[in-house]
C-alpha cells in the first residue's frame, strides 16, 4: 500500500512536470496557489472527519447540513468581495454557471464522495483524489482540443497502478 501511494504520487509528478525538469525548476507561485493549498487542507480535514457523521442521519441530510455550513462560512468572504472588489454579475451566463457548478460539484460530486468514503473508508477513498489530473487531461483533450502526450499516458498508468496497489486485498 505504501508503494502504491508513492507510485500514485509519482504519476501525479509525471503529469504535472510533463516529464521535464525545467517545468519544476521554473515554477512560480502566486497568492491563488496558496489559497488553493489552504482549500486542499480544508478538504483533507473534511475527508478525515466525514466518518464521524452519524450513519442514521442519511447521506442527503448530512450533505444538506454540510452545504449549509459551507455557505454560511463563505458568506463573509462573499460580502467582502462584493464591497471591496465587485459583485458577481447577475446574468444568464453566471446563473447557469452557478447552477451547473452547484449541481455537478456541490451536490452530485460531494454526494458520491461521501458515499465512497462511507463504503471504502477515508484512507482508501483518498487515493481517488489522485485521478484529478487524469480527468483534467481527459476533459482538456475532449472539450478544449488539447493534444494527448506521452506524459498523460505514463502519469495515468502510474496513478492507476498506485490506486490498484492501495486498494487490492
Amino acid at each position: 500500500q505504501v508503494l502504491g501511494i508513492f507510485i500514485g504520487l509519482a504519476g501525479i509528478g509525471v503529469m504535472v512536470s510533463r516529464m521535464d525538469v525545467h517545468v519544476i525548476s521554473g515554477l512560480q507561485f502566486n497568492s491563488g496557489d496558496f489559497v488553493t493549498l489552504f482549500a486542499v487542507l480544508g478538504f483533507s480535514i473534511y475527508a478525515i472527519n466525514i466518518r464521524k457523521i452519524p450513519e442514521d442521519l442519511g447521506a442527503a441530510v448530512s450533505l444538506l447540513v454540510i452545504i449549509f455550513s459551507g455557505c454560511l462560512s463563505l458568506l463573509p468572504f462573499y460580502i467582502a468581495e462584493t464591497f471591496l472588489y465587485r459583485s458577481v454579475p447577475l446574468n444568464m451566463t453566471s446563473v447557469m454557471a452557478i447552477l451547473t457548478l452547484a449541481l455537478t460539484i456541490s451536490l452530485f460530486g460531494m454526494l458520491f464522495w461521501n458515499e465512497g468514503n462511507r463504503i471504502l473508508g477515508p484512507s482508501r477513498a483518498g487515493m481517488f483524489i489522485n485521478l484529478i489530473p487524469v480527468f483534467t487531461a481527459i476533459m482538456a483533450i475532449t472539450f478544449l482540443g488539447e493534444r494527448l502526450y506521452y506524459y498523460h499516458l505514463g502519469g495515468a498508468v502510474l496513478i492507476s497502478s498506485g490506486i490498484y496497489l492501495v486498494l487490492r486485498k
